[in-house]
């Protein structure tokens, strides 16, 4: 069966975003914001998608924005939530997100209220090092590692080369090109990680802020970035 990606718009022009990929069973990827999970179980309800057919609930890495729905979900879905082991600790202890700024934005961003929300602990039933294969979840993928963003950033790879990289990069809200999203702990970790994403030659990336990116516009933004880095 051929997957299908679906994105949940948890903010007005895509400037959050979950998403669900349907294959034999579904898997959930990422809950948004505290107060967004009720957002993606009446999504799920729209779109004649059970509770029960969820599988997995990969949380691709532990900022508040992408994690903070989980508790809410979880008392509709019975899945094990997976998550990095880079990443893990920090959602088991409920630490609030650590946040580098990447550029202006984010620094004005990192005085608001969201980004610096607390999450109560959670409770991972999978925390994985190696690559994650989904098959054994019902989805033909599988989850790479992909640090930079955090350390335990992941994507997920699909066999029809449409990626869900998360906030490995953006998109501008405004135009179809890529930007830095507002954090990143370690921009050069992130640069280098990018660069493995696209040796994997996807068609079309996912993200976690903006509408999905055609990979031919990254490449040239990449080298335009890592142009202007090597001039420094």
């Amino acid at each position: 069966m051929q997957n299908q990606i679906l994105t949940i718009p948890l903010l007005p022009n895509n400037l959050l975003n979950s998403f669900i990929i349907r294959g034999k069973s579904t898997i959930l990827i990422d809950t948004g914001a505290p107060g967004d999970g009720k957002k993606i179980i009446n999504y799920l309800k729209r779109n004649h998608i059970q509770p029960s057919d969820i599988s997995l609930i990969l949380l691709s890495h532990r900022h508040v924005d992408h994690v903070g729905g989980v508790h809410e979900i979880l008392e509709h879905v019975n899945a094990p939530v997976a998550i990095h082991a880079k990443d893990a600790q920090p959602v088991i202890n409920g630490e609030k997100s650590t946040l580098t700024p990447t550029g202006i934005f984010g620094r004005l961003f990192k005085l608001t209220p969201l980004p610096n929300q607390s999450v109560p602990p959670i409770n991972p039933q999978i925390i994985f090092n190696e690559d994650l294969d989904l098959t054994e979840f019902g989805v033909n993928g599988r989850v790479i590692h992909t640090p930079g963003h955090t350390p335990g950033s992941v994507s997920v790879l699909m066999s029809n080369k449409e990626f869900i990289v998360a906030d490995a990069i953006a998109r501008n809200p405004f135009s179809k090109n890529p930007v830095f999203p507002p954090f990143h702990d370690n921009i050069a970790e992130a640069l280098k990680t990018l660069e493995y994403i696209l040796s994997f030659q996807p068609k079309i990336l996912h993200v976690g802020h903006g509408g999905p990116i055609d990979s031919t516009r990254v490449m040239p933004w990449l080298q335009k970035i890592n142009h202007k880095s090597s001039q420094l």
